[in-house]
C-alpha cells in the first residue's frame, strides 16, 4: 500500500503540468496555487480517498485535489459527455481495456507511457488494461478487485451444509436452503452491471477455462456461441429459481441489504463490498463459484478495475 500510494502522490504531482483544466492563481512569495478535480465511479471511496489526498497534500501544499465522484452506473456517460464539453475532471478513474482506450483514442487521455517510476514500479501484467493495442499507458494501476460467493456461515452451520464441489452440488445445495425457507441468492437484475459484473464475471472463468481460455476467446480461436459459451448461460438460467422474488426489480442495493440482514444464504459479490459487512449480526465468509461438474481447476475471476 505504500508504494502504491508513493507512486499515487508522484503520478498526481507530475500531471499537475498537464492538464488543460487545472486552475492556477498565484500567490505571493510560493508556488501558483494549483486547483484540480477528481472523477470516479466509486462513491463508496470518499473516505479512502481523503486519506490518501491528506498524504498528498502534505508533500505539494500548494496542490488541492477535490474528489467529484459519480452514481456509479452513471459514470461512463457522464464522463465521456464531460470531456467531450471540456467540463470534465483533471485526473479521474479510467475504466480497463475497452472503454479507456476509446476515451485515449477519443484525444480525452494523456498519454503517460514517459512517466517517472512507472515502468519501475508496474509489471507489464499490471500496466496492460490500461494501455492502448500500441502500448500508450492512458492510467496507472490503481484497483484490482476480485469476486466470489459471500455466504451466512449460521445459515450454512443451521441447515449443515459445506462447500459444494461443482456446479451440480450447488444447485441442490440452493434448493436446500430455499427449502428451509430462506432466499438462496439475493442477487437481481435491476442493475445490467450487477449481473454481469458479479454473477457472468464470477462463473465464467469456470466455464470457459480460466485464463487461456479467455485469450482463446480473445484470439478468435474460440467463438462466442460455442459450447462453452452456452453451458456458461445455461448455468445462469439455472440460478433462476433461487433468486428472490420479484428479482427483475431488484437492484443491487435491495441484493447486498437482503444477504445483510440474513433474509438470504449467499451473494454473488465482489472484494469491493466487503467493509458493507462489518456490523452485520452473523458470521459469514466467501466461497468461490464452483466449476461444471467434471472440471477439477477452480478460476476466480481478479478483476482489473481502475486505473487512475
Amino acid at each position: 500500500m505504500k508504494k502504491v500510494l508513493c507512486m499515487f502522490v508522484v503520478f498526481l504531482a507530475a500531471m499537475t503540468s498537464v492538464f488543460a483544466n487545472g486552475q492556477q492563481e498565484g500567490e505571493s512569495g510560493s508556488e501558483d496555487k494549483v486547483y484540480l478535480t477528481m472523477g470516479s465511479w466509486r462513491t463508496d471511496d470518499v473516505a479512502q480517498i481523503k486519506a490518501v489526498l491528506g498524504e498528498f497534500t502534505k508533500q505539494y501544499p500548494h496542490i488541492e485535489v477535490v474528489f467529484q465522484p459519480t452514481i456509479p452506473q452513471d459514470y461512463n456517460t457522464t464522463l465521456r459527455l464531460q470531456l467531450e464539453s471540456g467540463t470534465g475532471p483533471d485526473v479521474m478513474y479510467a475504466r480497463s481495456f475497452i472503454n479507456g482506450v476509446n476515451l485515449f483514442n477519443d484525444g480525452h487521455f494523456v498519454d503517460i507511457s514517459d512517466l517517472k517510476g512507472y515502468d519501475e514500479n508496474y509489471s507489464d501484467a499490471n500496466k496492460s488494461p490500461w494501455q492502448t493495442p500500441e502500448g500508450n499507458a492512458f492510467g496507472i494501476p490503481f484497483i484490482a478487485v476480485s469476486h466470489g460467493i459471500y455466504f451466512n456461515k449460521d445459515i450454512f452451520k443451521e441447515l449443515n451444509l459445506s462447500a459444494p464441489k461443482d456446479w451440480d452440488e450447488f444447485l441442490v445445495l440452493c434448493q436446500t436452503v430455499k427449502d428451509a425457507g430462506y432466499i438462496p441468492l439475493a442477487n437481481g437484475l435491476a442493475d445490467q452491471w450487477d449481473i454481469n459484473e458479479v454473477v457472468l464475471m464470477n462463473i465464467a472463468p469456470n466455464f470457459i477455462g480460466g485464463r487461456e481460455g479467455r485469450l482463446a476467446f480473445d484470439s478468435g480461436e474460440k467463438k462466442f456461441n460455442g459450447p462453452e459459451v452456452v453451458k456458461l448461460y445455461e448455468a445462469m438460467l439455472s440460478l433462476e429459481p433461487f433468486l428472490p422474488a420479484g428479482y427483475t426489480g431488484i437492484g443491487y442495493n435491495d441484493s447486498q441489504a437482503l444477504f445483510a440482514t440474513g433474509q438470504a444464504a449467499m451473494f454473488f459479490d465482489g472484494s469491493w463490498t466487503i467493509s458493507a459487512y462489518d456490523g452485520v449480526d452473523f458470521e459469514w465468509g466467501v466461497l468461490p463459484p464452483p466449476p461444471p461438474k467434471g472440471v477439477t481447476e477452480e478460476n476466480i475471476c481478479f478483476h482489473a478495475d481502475a486505473g487512475m
